[in-house]
């Protein structure tokens, strides 16, 4: 780097417009596109007075991404430059476990840095590196293992409606045993300890099923970012690519799965191109399941929060089990309830 020794690393504040809208058309340049980061590196010449980004990267919680370099540049070390960087930042905020979302023509560079290929889609690759890893993840389900035919159903249940048991009840009975995921990652209005009791709560009475937690490595936003924004965009594909492949290599052999279930959606875009991959990556049978209907309406969780945040819990009873009605009527239940009626547009 002795020629380019006055590149330096600079951290950009991105709460002012121009620097903002200076990262984005350079990614943008780069074919990527800037959504959220918790932090954000760039390089520039010292000499250079605009302080023209030459590369950048940065990271959301433990996950590497938009890292780019401007291709007159590329092959001079300045990708290798930025990635040690981020590195350094985060085992300096004592996160050992690193996951890197990057395009697929970085491989080797991430690979020259311990990383190893977890994943891959048509236009994005999703290596980590540190432990626990995908391999230990995928060894710990071996113990929930049961004889027979296996199939599964990933929810977020935020929070568990009639839809949800509707759906559990129609794949029941299809398999000899019903596993569960619960979406893990903390971003939904119900916590994920409370969505994941009422589903066991909601399905205590089907024997063939198991709940399990959905873990770092099923819809989490490291390996399924797009879910949690909620819009869709032309990374929604590559994200589910990139989700469904580590379920198919990490989750679904240990517990012998041979059919994973999902309900209809004809709403929410990035959930339907999600169902649409699931038939495209996993090399097994997937079984899409209308929705149940209540008063001529699907029900869904969404309309499940908007009759909460109105406080029409009545309007309710139709379209959730006893377990989330009870909640939603208690103490904690209204905290919630509370939080979900700040989020309605004022008239």
């Amino acid at each position: 780097m002795s020629e380019y020794s006055s590149y330096t690393v600079i951290e950009p504040d991105l709460r002012l417009s121009f620097e903002k809208k200076r990262l984005e058309a350079f990614l943008s340049s780069n074919g990527l596109r800037y959504e959220h980061l918790d932090y954000v590196a760039e390089i520039v010449d010292e000499a250079d007075e605009e302080e023209h980004i030459l590369a950048c990267g940065g990271y959301e919680g433990n996950t590497i991404e938009c890292v780019a370099v401007s291709p007159e540049l590329r092959g001079e070390g300045l990708m290798d430059k930025i990635v040690s960087h981020l590195e350094r930042r985060l085992l300096g905020r004592q996160i050992e476990k690193i996951r890197v979302f990057t395009k697929p023509e970085n491989l080797s560079l991430f690979e020259s840095e311990g990383f190893t290929l977890i994943s891959r889609g048509d236009k994005a690759i999703f290596l980590e590196h540190g432990r626990p890893d995908a391999n230990d993840y995928s060894a710990s389900l071996a113990k929930y293992r049961r004889e027979g035919k296996n199939g599964c159903i990933v929810m977020n249940a935020n929070p568990f409606t009639l839809g949800h048991r509707y759906l559990v009840e129609k794949a029941s009975k299809e398999v000899d045993n019903l596993y569960i995921f619960v979406v893990e990652e903390d971003r939904s209005v119900f916590p994920y300890k409370v969505r994941k009791r009422l589903v066991e709560e909601g399905t205590a009475d089907i024997p063939n099923v198991t709940v399990l937690d959905g873990g770092p490595y099923i819809i989490s936003n490291s390996t399924f970012p797009s879910y949690f924004l909620k819009e869709y965009s032309d990374k929604t594909k590559t994200h589910a690519q990139i989700d469904l492949g580590i379920f198919a290599k990490y989750v679904a052999p240990p517990l012998g799965i041979t059919v994973r279930f999902a309900g209809s959606e004809e709403n929410d875009e990035v959930t339907r191109v999600y169902n649409e991959t699931m038939k495209e990556v996993l090399p097994f049978d997937v079984r899409v399941i209308p929705r149940k209907e209540s008063d001529g309406r699907q029900i869904s969780a969404s309309f499940v929060r908007k009759k909460a945040a109105e406080g029409d819990l009545a309007a309710l009873k139709n379209t959730v089990p006893e377990s989330t009605y009870s909640f939603l009527c208690s103490d904690e239940g209204k905290t919630i309830v509370s939080k979900l009626k700040d989020q309605v547009p004022k008239q």
